[in-house]
């Protein structure tokens, strides 16, 4: 059975390589086998570089994996939005797997996700654990039973003792804060749960590091919950009902505040009555306010913080690293992340929903044409149970179709007539750096005029001065992919230097390569195409 089905996602792999004609139906096709489609993809994620289309085969099959993992996560926000506890099949929405859904945006050819059992190898010391293939609430379920081992006498304990103590040990055991503050708290990496605690500095933001404090607490019989304070998120531990924090008789209800981000010891309550009183809030009118909804929905909104952060450094790759993945990719897909979830996590219909929405469906028709269906099954349908207005209803279906037209047409109908003598000395393929600002790219096209969807990097005067005189009829701008980077940009021929020193040219050097290229032939340090279609006056050129 499952020989069978691999043999069948193969045939449509191969055919989604070979041809750009139904490529996005494709890879949604591919996507319809959900999980028993992912063994078999991340083999071919990680095809051996021999392969005559080792770029393209890695790269569509990414492209479905991350498709599939993206439904997966956008289903548990869903049960988060959805959850009725007045349903009688109402079940709890989980914290971690909530969280963790950010982390399936990012995973890659890896596994570690919401739904897989892997094995782990406990050391005497937490700090080198090894946690190669488990899932994160997998994760959590060890470091419980490695804090337990600790406890020898945990039932002789009063509930305050017992939170100082997993406290006191989450924080020794580096596993929560940051190492400093001041250079690494924008760093994209502590915003996701799973690489907090996948990563050996296990760096995260007060409210991962909240967040992680109250799973395990969960797991060890404490009752935790995040107290989404302002600037600094902290923990509320509640005393078993009849008992106080001593474990004294009492009816009254009794509560402790922790920070295991920023300290061992418990925090004083007119500490954090001040704390709040800066956002004209009190520790009472914040009661409950640590729902999976909210926690959520304020990690969102810290990793598009991160993003924006990263955007204003001359480098924002370099707060971009995360456990795998390129960074550029990793930045794009951890923005991508809290499109959905704040989609989702919006009351539906509001003016801010129906930007979202948009805004959404913009970057699904830019980047990942084959989360359509996603957003089909989840978003659209919503509105057409509920109702939407016609204006937006036409938008939508317009959107849809961007995606789903071009899929379908036939190769004829894209050619362009660009010949070898026209683009010459130019060909597809061939790297180059740029001569002002001596950037990296490769070339993926031509175009007449560039097209509006691309940016164009250089004004056109720069490749083409007067003083040139180029016959209008031989003037072209070049398509581009560049280093380092998700962009594609339009750039005038002048401003190429083509490089022929393949050295220059690393494995992991261009995110995108795979969506134009077969493989990079070092020998003539040149990519091979995989555009022949649109291009096929250029073939063998």
């Amino acid at each position: 059975m499952r020989q069978r089905q691999n043999a069948a996602i193969d045939r449509i792999l191969v055919r989604i390589v070979a041809t750009r004609v139904d490529r996005v139906a494709g890879l949604q096709q591919i996507c319809q086998y959900g999980y028993d489609a992912k063994d078999f993809l991340i083999e071919k994620c990680r095809t051996a570089y021999d392969h005559p289309n080792v770029l393209a085969v890695r790269h569509f099959a990414g492209a479905a994996l991350g498709s599939i993992h993206r439904s997966i996560a956008v289903q548990q926000w869903f049960q988060v939005t959805n959850s009725n506890p007045t349903d009688p099949f109402y079940k709890k929405p989980s914290l971690e797997k909530s969280l963790a859904a950010f982390d399936l945006f990012v995973l890659h050819d890896q596994r570690g996700d919401l739904n897989e059992v892997g094995q782990i190898a406990l050391s005497l010391f937490v700090s080198i654990l090894t946690f190669d293939h488990l899932q994160t609430s997998e994760l959590l379920d060890t470091y419980a039973k490695h804090f337990m081992s600790n406890q020898p006498k945990w039932d002789e304990q009063s509930t305050r003792q017992k939170a100082l103590a997993l406290n006191h040990w989450i924080r020794a055991s580096n596993l929560a804060g940051l190492d400093n503050q001041q250079l690494d708290y924008r760093n994209l990496r502590n915003c996701f749960i799973g690489q907090a605690l996948r990563d050996p500095k296990h760096d995260s933001i007060p409210i991962i590091s909240a967040a992680i404090y109250c799973c395990i607490a969960e797991r060890v019989g404490l009752q935790a919950e995040c107290f989404l304070a302002p600037i600094c998120v902290h923990v509320v531990v509640t005393a078993p009902r009849g008992f106080d924090l001593d474990m004294n008789r009492s009816e009254e209800e009794h509560q402790m505040y922790l920070d295991p981000f920023a300290t061992d010891g418990e925090v004083p309550v007119d500490r954090l009555e001040h704390l709040v009183s800066h956002a004209d809030m009190t520790i009472e009118s914040l009661r409950n306010s640590g729902t999976v909804f909210a926690i959520t929905t304020r990690t969102a909104h810290n990793i598009e913080a991160s993003h924006a952060a990263g955007s204003r450094r001359g480098d924002p790759l370099s707060i971009s690293k995360l456990l795998h993945g390129h960074a550029a990719m990793n930045r794009q897909l951890a923005l991508y992340a809290t499109r959905w979830a704040l989609l989702i996590l919006q009351v539906p219909f509001t003016h801010m929903w129906k930007e979202r929405r948009s805004q959404l469906l913009r970057h699904i028709l830019r980047d990942w044409p084959e989360d359509e269906w996603i957003m089909s099954k989840y978003v659209l349908t919503q509105g057409q149970r509920i109702g939407t207005n016609e204006a937006m209803a036409q938008m939508e279906m317009f959107v849809m179709n961007q995606v789903r037209r071009p899929d379908s047409v036939q190769p004829e109908s894209v050619q362009t007539t660009f010949t070898p003598d026209r683009v010459a000395p130019f060909r597809l393929g061939q790297v180059f750096v740029h001569k002002r600002y001596q950037w990296i790219g490769a070339i993926v096209g031509f175009h007449e005029v560039p097209p509006a969807n691309w940016g164009i990097f250089d004004a056109a005067s720069e490749g083409y001065s007067a003083a040139q005189s180029v016959d209008e009829r031989k003037r072209f701008y070049i398509k581009s992919i560049v280093a380092s980077s998700t962009d594609e940009r339009a750039i005038a021929p002048g401003n190429i230097q083509i490089i022929d020193d393949a050295s220059k040219v690393t494995g992991l050097m261009f995110p995108l390569a795979g969506k134009y290229f077969k493989r990079f032939d070092r020998d003539n340090c040149r990519f091979l195409s995989n555009v022949d279609e649109e291009y096929p006056r250029l073939v063998g050129s």
